[in-house]
């Protein structure tokens, strides 16, 4: 099966679209010159031509271990932080940028495990030689990487903060036989 280029718009429940139908149930992706819902292959087929997914983390200043401040073990966000947030990732949805976010606790309350001659060794809580604690992450598709810069050039961090954008794999990536032997195994 093989599509031609549709532009297209992630939309919401509710939201109008251009021929004034109204899209029902969850967020779609629907085809900007005729108004028709793209489903199932379609849009996986127009999504890889035009769209890379990539995983930006937040690794805050706060909660990092070799910076000269102490890193606070129970820092949670202000109100005032909350909002500016809000306000960042909302304008990332609306433009159907934003696939998925979430916050992560303190490094207390996690676990680190390390591999050796095929076994794990688990660190319970913070891990002493961690050099860069992931505090949050987006999971944003775009165009390009320059795309991803420029929106989160936007974000409302703290001095001290640090955001990474790394591209994801998709299976597209791979050569033929690795995509055979993932398909296979789901």
């Amino acid at each position: 099966m093989d599509y031609n280029y549709v532009p297209s718009i992630h939309c919401q429940p509710g939201r109008k679209i251009g021929n004034g139908g109204n899209v029902e149930g969850f967020m779609h992706h629907v085809d900007l010159r005729t108004g028709r819902r793209l489903i199932g292959e379609e849009w996986n087929i127009q999504e890889r031509r035009n769209h890379m997914r990539f995983l930006v983390l937040m690794i805050p200043g706060v909660y990092q271990p070799n910076t000269n401040r102490q890193p606070k073990a129970n820092f949670t966000p202000t109100a005032e932080m909350m909002a500016k947030m809000g306000r960042f990732n909302e304008e990332l949805k609306q433009a159907g940028a934003l696939l998925s976010l979430d916050g992560l606790q303190p490094l207390a309350t996690g676990a680190r495990l390390a591999f050796s001659n095929g076994k794990a060794s688990v660190t319970d809580g913070p891990a002493v030689d961690a050099k860069e604690v992931v505090g949050g992450f987006w999971m944003l598709q775009a165009t390009s990487k320059q795309q991803v810069i420029d929106w989160m050039t936007r974000c409302p961090a703290l001095d001290g903060d640090v955001i990474e954008i790394r591209q994801v794999f998709e299976l597209s990536d791979f050569q033929e036989d690795v995509q055979a032997t993932a398909k296979k195994h789901g």
